[in-house]
């Protein structure tokens, strides 16, 4: 994928949100009291607070800020899925954890 196409949609200034919401998401799996399903609310709000001080106050800063928070959620499944799948290991549709095949064999 061409980096151009990436910008037509993503302003320049708020390309440094797509790695910091990315660890920020991270964070947020460590943290058992989180459920799962709120990780992607809380970085699109933190990126919105973030676009809204970067670009001001408008709604091409939410804009931005979904762009940038998909961005973010769509590179952190990328990764995942390519490392665990790599490794043998699956998620576990009813907790959402990643368990291996050994695992599941166990059980």
């Amino acid at each position: 994928m061409n980096f151009d196409v990436l910008q037509q949609y993503i302003q320049p200034e708020v390309f440094i949100l797509i790695p910091v919401i990315y660890l920020i998401g991270l964070f947020l799996r460590q943290t058992p009291h989180i459920p799962i399903w709120l990780h992607a609310w809380i970085q699109l709000v933190v990126a919105d607070i973030a676009c809204a001080f970067i670009i001001g106050n408008n709604v091409n800063a939410f804009i931005q800020a979904v762009l940038v928070a998909g961005a973010s959620i769509f590179l952190k499944d990328l990764i995942g899925h390519t490392v665990y799948g790599l490794r043998g290991v699956e998620k576990d549709p009813n907790t959402g954890q990643f368990i291996t095949k050994k695992d599941i064999d166990k059980s």
